[in-house]
């Protein structure tokens, strides 16, 4: 596609009108007379770098010595299409579709003086091999990560509960919302869209800190410091192999029945100790009982002594009252023998009959006094009789109760001498809890153990899966994948067949760590040779890729500064590379003022290559007119020989 340059008093140019952009433009002249100002010129307008880093007080010097401003103007491929940057200001002006440039053609760049860690990257964006969505897929599913279920149906199953895809949630919390609205997790959808909202490095640095989150977990469970290596094979202290077969609902049960055992050992110790209270109390009490059963049978024997005192004087008053006379005259009775009047006496000594006799009323009166003495001693002897009775059964009953209080003590202290015996020897109630609460920490310490290394376990394979997907995520990862698949290609679809075209040696980006640059086999730093300045295996290094890459990108030309490096075999080579590959070049070489009045510089117009540019006095002219000549110059078949000053 035709372009023309145009500039003016732009550093040590005056002017130059450059067609350009059908074939190669070859800018020669002695050394210092402007071809990289032209190269620079029209790079630095079309690659957008018209400041060339330079500051506004660095700027004034791309101005010609003696003029006020300078400018660069590129036009085409239509006269509407222009590209104008005037100096000293460096400011741009464009119109329709003008000239632009890719850095790496317009020369400023190239792979080769990239950072290792920073030319994955650019070189990803060059040959575009970001890994698709399948790609992703077919890396984790080697960590045995499906690509399931579908997209369609997760977004069904949120749209069900009202709910949607919310990149801020982490992959954890994603999960969760997973599993409440009833579907399983698809970390390939899951990642895809993070990647296509963050990118695959901040996509990789989210899953770090969720990493890190998971590692502070591990730690907080295994109760010790994190490490990549131990948690595969991590296990509680106390450990012990037959834990690896257990279950937690067999040590659950274990802990249950250990816990119960417990419950009933302690209510037993409870009993047993309401006992020995009791025991102690009782005990405590024995003197004082011994004491209370003595006073007690004292009181008995005097309330018996008592009791037969009552009773004699009962038995006294009685025989009393039966002795006295009758107190009234007595009728009496016929004796069967005498026919005379007797009285039938009943006496404590016996029955006797006396024979009735008349008494005085004063007798009898005194009789009846008698009588009426007796009969109330007699009564008062019963009324103490009766209660002698009651004092004995009461002191009795004391004496009874005291006796059993007694032998109840003594029981008690017997049983607490045997108890205390069995306590001291540790296999009583006492020993029984002390052996239940051993049994119920181990049970709870052997389910804890478990637990923890089930949760520990479950964190480090969510630890290792992260790393997994991170590492898939990483520059070493998915993308280093596609990026050596498409290197390879790349090397023998687009640096080979220039490199062969051009007869140089074959141009090789290495798929290794430092994805390092190769020409002939030989890395690129080892092709220098002695000074800052580049060897012409580096030029010719340099030169495949520039074309390689702004082929690759579209650029419709590219330019090339300091070919003159090049002998004549290899300058043939590279006309003949750009050339086949229908590249459109501006290549600036050195050539003496000898050259041209020999006619040794090539005519590439005549030849139907391009077109040539001579360099004199600030001014650029076709070579035409610079030699004069009305015919070219004779070129060497099938691209011109260019012999250096």
């Amino acid at each position: 596609m035709p372009y023309t340059a145009s500039i003016r008093s732009f550093q040590i140019l005056d002017r130059a009108d450059i067609a350009m952009g059908d074939g190669i433009t070859l800018i020669a002249a002695e050394n210092s007379n402007g071809k990289s100002s032209i190269a620079k010129g029209i790079a630095g307008a079309a690659a957008a770098e018209p400041k060339h880093g330079l500051t506004v007080a660095g700027l004034k010097g791309l101005v010609r010595d003696g003029a006020k401003t300078g400018s660069v103007t590129i036009t085409g491929p239509t006269p509407a299409d222009t590209l104008v940057v005037t100096y000293p200001k460096a400011e741009v002006a464009t119109q329709g579709d003008p000239l632009l440039l890719s850095r790496i053609a317009a020369g400023f760049d190239s792979i080769i003086d990239l950072e290792a860690k920073t030319r994955p990257v650019r070189l990803a964006e060059l040959l575009k091999t970001l890994p698709a969505r399948e790609d992703l897929a077919a890396a984790l599913a080697d960590h045995g990560l499906k690509d399931d279920p579908p997209a369609p149906a997760i977004d069904e199953a949120l749209n069900k509960v009202g709910k949607r895809f919310d990149p801020a949630l982490s992959l954890a919390e994603h999960a969760k919302l997973m599993k409440e609205v009833g579907i399983g997790l698809n970390v390939v959808e899951w990642l895809w869209q993070q990647i296509a909202l963050r990118g695959w490095d901040d996509t990789a640095k989210k899953l770090e800190k969720e990493r890190s989150d998971l590692k502070s977990r591990w730690s907080e469970v295994a109760g010790e410091a994190f490490g990549d290596k131990k948690i595969h094979d991590w296990a509680p202290t106390g450990w012990t192999p037959d834990l690896g077969e257990a279950s937690v609902a067999g040590l659950q049960a274990a802990l249950d029945a250990a816990r119960a055992a417990l419950e009933e050992a302690v209510g037993q110790a409870a009993v047993d100790q309401t006992v020995l209270t009791e025991l102690r109390s009782d005990v405590g009490r024995l003197t004082d009982l011994q004491t209370a059963e003595a006073t007690a049978r004292d009181k008995k024997l005097d309330a018996e002594v008592t009791l037969m005192n009552a009773e004699s004087a009962l038995q006294s008053a009685e025989r009393a009252l039966a002795g006295l006379p009758p107190a009234e005259q007595a009728k009496g009775l016929e004796c069967p023998h005498c026919q005379g009047q007797v009285h039938y006496l009943r006496t404590p000594a016996g029955e006797r009959l006396e024979r009735a006799e008349s008494v005085s009323d004063d007798v009898l009166r005194q009789r009846r006094l008698d009588r009426a003495d007796a009969d109330g001693k007699l009564s008062n002897a019963r009324d103490t009789l009766n209660r002698a009775k009651g004092d004995f059964n009461a002191a009795a009953r004391d004496y009874d109760d005291a006796q059993r209080a007694v032998a109840k003590a003594e029981a008690a202290k017997k049983r607490l001498a045997e108890m205390e015996t069995s306590d001291s020897g540790n296999t009583g109630t006492g020993g029984d809890v002390d052996a239940a609460r051993k049994a119920v920490a181990s049970a709870e310490n052997r389910l804890s153990m478990l637990q923890r290394k089930a949760r520990a376990d479950g964190l480090a394979r969510q630890i290792t899966a992260m790393s997994n997907i991170i590492g898939v995520l990483g520059p070493d990862g998915c993308r280093k994948v596609k990026l050596a698949k498409v290197l390879g290609i790349f090397n023998e679809q687009r640096l080979h067949p220039l490199c062969k075209a051009a007869g140089w040696a074959p141009v090789r980006i290495e798929t290794d760590t430092s994805l390092t640059v190769t020409y002939g086999g030989r890395p690129y730093a080892a092709l220098g040779g002695h000074g800052p300045q580049i060897s012409s295996d580096q030029f010719r290094t340099r030169v495949i890729l520039q074309v390689a890459f702004a082929a690759l990108a579209g650029d419709p030309l590219v330019i090339i500064d300091a070919a003159d490096i090049l002998d004549q075999r290899g300058r043939n080579g590279m006309f003949t590379m750009l050339r086949d590959a229908g590249m459109p070049a501006i290549v600036c070489m050195t050539f003496s003022a000898k050259a041209l009045k020999d006619r040794k510089i090539p005519d590439l117009a005549a030849a139907k290559l391009g077109r040539t540019y001579w360099i004199a006095d600030g001014v650029a002219r076709p070579i035409s007119e610079a030699t004069g000549a009305t015919k070219p110059a004779p070129a060497a078949a099938p691209v011109p020989a260019a012999e250096a000053a």
